[in-house]
């Protein structure tokens, strides 16, 4: 599916079968429904910087306004709610939905970072923590974890309980992560997801493991997977993979020649959704064969 030029920095899958995406260049939220047409909703006012997007159980899109401190909220048929941080020039980047259906985003000014949570009415919740964080990734029981890297991996509870693991020498920390099934983190070990060599694995108590892929690559981006399992986009391959729990790993080579993989959303039924770069910026979904 072609999307309009632009930079889409963020991506979600809803249970209604939707997928929603950000564009900070276009200003735009956009939503894509199987068998439909691309919608994009232009926010009101310019320079929003619509960045990180979640989708709650309802099927609303919340996402994080970068440069107004704002968070947004978007129904399907394109009511727009915002909601300001209580924190001036807070920094909303990452957003996600917890198991339990609570909206989790961080804040990344340097001077104060902090992960908030928000509820239905717009009333935020603010935790500090140690240093700026990437991107989120929801565990089975309700909690988040957060990558501060070259730092420390932290994960905040559903009470808003922060613990920190500081992260052991010579152990890099990136960007990409992905909670699996029994509730560890999984994050790529370069910040740009440009020069990976292993994924590694941090349990709910702090252990840290690390899982070699062989020859570096690109892995930008993260996400749950089927049986609790966690995908990771390959973009120097052109391809999707796969880890288990066990830190078992296969790779799904794309079927369109050419296509480097970004930004991945599960499907929930064994595929994903995904953003992909080659002559122009589109919208794909992959099943991998078995």
């Amino acid at each position: 599916m072609p999307l309009a030029p632009g930079a889409v920095v963020g991506i979600a899958h809803s249970s209604d079968g939707s997928v929603w995406f950000t564009d900070i260049n276009a200003n735009t939220v956009g939503r894509y429904v199987p068998g439909d047409a691309v919608h994009e909703f232009k926010l009101p006012n310019p320079d929003r910087y619509p960045r990180g997007i979640t989708v709650d159980r309802s099927g609303n899109a919340w996402f994080t306004e970068e440069k107004v401190n704002q968070i947004g909220r978007l129904s399907p048929t394109g009511a727009l709610s915002e909601y300001p941080i209580p924190t001036p020039s807070a920094g909303p980047w990452a957003i996600t939905t917890g198991a339990d259906g609570t909206i989790w985003f961080n804040e990344n000014e340097p001077s104060h970072p902090r992960i908030a949570r928000i509820n239905e009415s717009g009333a935020v919740t603010e935790y500090a923590v140690s240093a700026s964080s990437d991107y989120l990734a929801p565990a089975p029981d309700g909690a988040v974890w957060f990558t501060e890297p070259s730092v420390s991996v932290g994960r905040v509870s559903p009470t808003g309980h922060i613990t920190e693991f500081p992260v052991p020498a010579g152990v890099p920390v990136g960007s990409a992560t992905a909670s699996d099934g029994l509730g560890n983190l999984w994050y790529s070990e370069d910040l740009t997801g440009s020069d990976v060599s292993s994924l590694h694995r941090v349990t709910p108590s702090g252990h840290f493991d690390a899982f070699p892929l062989g020859a570096k690559r690109g892995v930008p981006y993260m996400t749950n997977g089927p049986d609790g399992s966690v995908w990771f986009a390959e973009s120097t391959l052109g391809r999707i993979g796969k880890i288990s729990v066990s830190g078992d790993i296969t790779g799904y080579p794309l079927p369109w020649t050419g296509v480097t993989p970004n930004l991945l959303a599960d499907d929930g039924q064994g595929g994903l959704w995904m953003i992909t770069m080659h002559q122009g910026l589109k919208l794909a979904h992959f099943v991998p064969s078995q």
